[in-house]
């Protein structure tokens, strides 16, 4: 892409990672957040990327055995290893 991202997603974190997402919820410049909901209300651009991305996801599972429903980036949390 030629253009930075609007947000940063978390996938997943351990107990240094939650650490370091406490810091950076006051000092991070773009949005942070686990939740591609939240981050596609920050703005237009982030509205784009969100809906890409998960679109992307969707695609992807439709190649699996077993696909999930689409949109499931959407309602998916974060992998937590604390």
């Amino acid at each position: 892409m030629k253009q930075a991202p609007p947000y940063v997603r978390v996938l997943g974190f351990n107990q240094k990672g939650a650490e370091i997402l406490k810091l950076c919820k006051n000092t991070a410049s773009l949005p942070v957040s686990s939740r591609l909901i939240d981050l596609s209300k920050t703005g237009e651009k982030a509205k784009a990327f969100a809906d890409l991305e998960a679109r992307c996801t969707d695609l992807y599972q439709l190649s699996l055995p077993s696909p999930t429903p689409c949109g499931i980036d959407y309602t998916t949390n974060p992998v937590i290893l604390i």
